[in-house]
């Protein structure tokens, strides 16, 4: 991975804006974005997919490095595949890390701070359809990032989408734009993108009708001992959605008292909660973790998993801080927590229903016990038109295609985005790809690809080029398949384009032709690319890749 100077950069952008057909202010704009330092957060969730847009985008050196632009530019808090930690848990079932420090907690923090302002990267495809006995999107599942005890990709994508504080959905791979290989023709995933399935208007998140997309407990009532009954009903659905809720009938962490510390800034505070007697499964020791405001201040402690005690007293928490002024380990407790008796933890959404107009109600029944105090939730819609691109979520999806997507396309679009805090968004084509970073003309065109020229040249004296057709662009040479081989030179078989052999390049929207592949240096583009190496364009950036692209090769 090559490391540039800002200088360098700086000198790169006014030699490239002329081949990238950017003008010196919109270079200029990258400049500023890439010395922001207050960018927002990004989450990088993994569904079904080979994880090969990761790699491609830690190769990128175009506009700089990565791990420049996503460590030092851009606070990249959650992205699992290039991360230390293999999960959340080790072997004996305990939390790796501090709860500052392990990203499953952090990825909670994050969801359950309704300050929290970030963008959403999903990768792969989205598994819509429900294993026999389980709940719609368990094909996938990646744990439970928001603290609502939901693993699938699925509920994880969609409510990360939902939070109030999401900016921007970037669908990075054709898989999590339209499906791709995981959403081929054959599979029982029900694989979906977010806003697209194949060539169809309506992904897994965003559709062109309305579904119920997430429920939240606001207030888990107490006195629950069994799981009630869940029912959603009104919002104008054509079909109603269902969903199960799951009850702690015994003792759970409710809150943890704190009085504010204003006026002392901290840093590395960590929250620990420690049991009276150890519950018989330590996944079932509470959780928590501190507010902390932009001056330092802890603000609140909140809780992010109740846990689950059996009767064994009230547990104590403590929390540690380094006080910023001198560098000293501050310390406060043991302090009791606030208990709470049969609570309703959280309400999975069994099936999502169709047409809802505006947001349904949840209702448990029966309401409660006698005596104790009532759970209530609200359900969250999906509404709006993929086609017109109107709605909650559609107008905020970008997609990055490719199988894998250039690095390029990937940087410049987020650079784009957060250069004007998102507050203006770069158009985007009928697809919702980027229009201005890789997606604005054919393959054949935004190259030029070189195989669309009957190349003049000669070799040993001799004409290495197609004799029989003019010289320049021969759109002919598409449409024969002599175009690989010159009959008046057997040798050579490197003239002509590869249209009648399968490229889908006259189809496909991408400036591969141009860009290239593997640069090895900031300031130049890559060494090669699929057609350039003869082996034909496969439309992967297309909605119809793989199933509707065709034939891989034709072989006249």
């Amino acid at each position: 991975m090559v490391r540039i100077t800002r200088r360098d950069f700086l000198k790169y952008c006014s030699i490239a804006a002329g081949a990238l057909g950017l003008s010196a202010s919109t270079m200029m704009k990258v400049e500023k974005v890439l010395a922001n330092t207050n960018a927002p957060t990004v989450i990088w969730l993994s569904g079904a997919a080979c994880t090969g847009c990761t790699m491609s985008l830690l190769n990128s050196v175009f506009y700089t490095t990565v791990d420049d632009l996503l460590l030092n530019r851009i606070n990249l808090t959650y992205l699992d595949t290039v991360m230390a930690t293999a999960g959340a848990y080790d072997d004996t079932g305990h939390l790796y890390g501090t709860a500052a420090s392990n990203p499953l907690i952090v990825a909670q923090g994050i969801y359950n701070d309704p300050d929290a302002k970030f963008v959403l990267v999903v990768e792969g495809a989205i598994p819509t359809e429900a294993p026999p006995g389980a709940n719609a999107g368990d094909y996938c599942r990646i744990g439970d990032l928001t603290g609502t005890g939901k693993e699938s990709v699925l509920d994880n994508v969609s409510l990360f989408a939902n939070h109030a504080g999401c900016l921007a959905v970037l669908s990075v791979g054709t898989c999590s734009s339209f499906g791709g290989i995981p959403g081929a023709k054959g599979n029982v995933t029900g694989a979906k993108g977010v806003a697209f399935s194949g060539t169809a208007l309506g992904g897994a998140i965003v559709d062109n009708k309305g579904i119920v997309s997430n429920i939240k407990v606001t207030n888990g009532g107490s006195g629950y001992n069994s799981a009630t009954t869940v029912t959603v009903s009104g919002g104008g659905a054509t079909t109603a959605a269902t969903a199960e809720c799951t009850v702690q009938g015994t003792d759970v962490v409710a809150s943890l008292p704190w009085t504010a510390t204003a006026g002392t800034p901290y840093a590395n505070v960590v929250v620990t909660i420690d049991p009276p007697v150890a519950p018989d499964d330590p996944n079932k020791v509470a959780s928590a973790y501190a507010k902390v405001d932009d001056s330092g201040n802890i603000t609140a402690l909140l809780v992010s998993y109740g846990g689950l005690y059996t009767n064994t007293g009230t547990p104590n928490f403590n929390v540690s801080a380094r006080r910023i002024s001198d560098g000293a380990t501050i310390t406060w407790g043991p302090t009791a927590a606030t208990m709470g008796l049969g609570t309703i933890l959280n309400v999975a959404v069994k099936t999502r229903g169709a047409g809802y107009t505006s947001v349904p109600t949840v209702t448990f029944s029966p309401a409660h016990p006698s005596g104790a105090t009532l759970a209530t939730a609200t359900a969250s819609i999906t509404k709006g038109s993929v086609k017109t691109r109107s709605g909650d979520l559609a107008p905020k999806v970008f997609n990055i295609s490719g199988c894998p997507p250039h690095p390029d396309w990937i940087v410049g679009t987020i650079a784009a985005l957060l250069d004007t805090n998102l507050s203006v968004l770069p158009p985007v084509n009928y697809n919702y790809q980027p229009v201005d970073y890789g997606y604005k003309d054919y393959q054949c065109n935004a190259g030029p690809c070189p195989w669309r020229f009957n190349n003049n040249a000669v070799r040993d004296g001799v004409a290495d080029h197609n004799t029989r057709y003019p010289e320049g662009n021969s759109k002919v040479l598409g449409k024969n398949k002599y175009a690989q081989f010159d009959p008046d030179n057997p040798t050579n078989v490197n003239v002509g384009c590869l249209g009648i052999l399968g490229c889908k390049g006259r189809k496909t929207k991408a400036d591969c032709s141009r860009r290239r592949w593997n640069a090895d240096a900031a300031e130049s583009y890559g060494v090669n690319w699929c057609v350039g190496s003869r082996a034909g364009c496969h439309g992967c950036t297309e909605p119809t890749f793989p199933d509707k692209a065709g034939k891989f090769f034709t072989f006249a």
